[in-house]
């Protein structure tokens, strides 16, 4: 059975749980080199990362805080350094600000969900552009696909 995203670098944000974790072993079941991220749940990130490595991929479990363009460069500049150039992203992660009555939420956490689910893909989406555009084939994304996941 032909693995039909064979040969496509993928990065999957808030990969270690989730929908995430089930789109990390969906890619890596069809045959795509797998970048994860995580924030806070090492466990589940390793767990996901040793999935994708059992289809016989390559996989990185990677710790980022999508809200720093720091922390978004140096996320792509190992993907690129330890898998290659990224074809695939998936914005993934995100948060919510639980159910706190708008009148209760404190503005520090409401800040804290923009730049998860807002800034983060922005962040992202600007990382892997400039990634494709180093694409050294000069091919700049052909088959590139970026998707944004969101909630309610």
């Amino acid at each position: 059975m032909p693995q039909r995203l064979q040969g496509h670098i993928a990065v999957v944000t808030g990969g270690d749980s989730g929908i995430g974790a089930a789109i990390v072993d969906a890619f890596a079941r069809e045959g795509a080199d797998v970048a994860l991220t995580w924030h806070s749940d090492s466990e589940g990130a390793d767990t996901s990362a040793a999935r994708a490595l059992s289809y016989g991929v390559r996989a990185l479990a990677l710790q980022t805080d999508q809200r720093d363009e720091e922390s978004v460069t140096r996320l792509f500049a190992r993907v690129q350094a330890e898998l290659g150039h990224p074809t695939l992203l998936v914005n993934n992660a995100g948060l919510q600000a639980g159910f706190v009555p708008l009148a209760e939420l404190q503005r520090q956490e409401w800040q804290r969900v923009l730049g998860t689910d807002l800034e983060g893909p922005f962040l992202c989406c600007q990382a892997f552009l400039r990634a494709l555009g180093a694409d050294p084939r000069g091919q700049r994304g052909a088959s590139a696909k970026i998707i944004n996941i969101t909630s309610i």
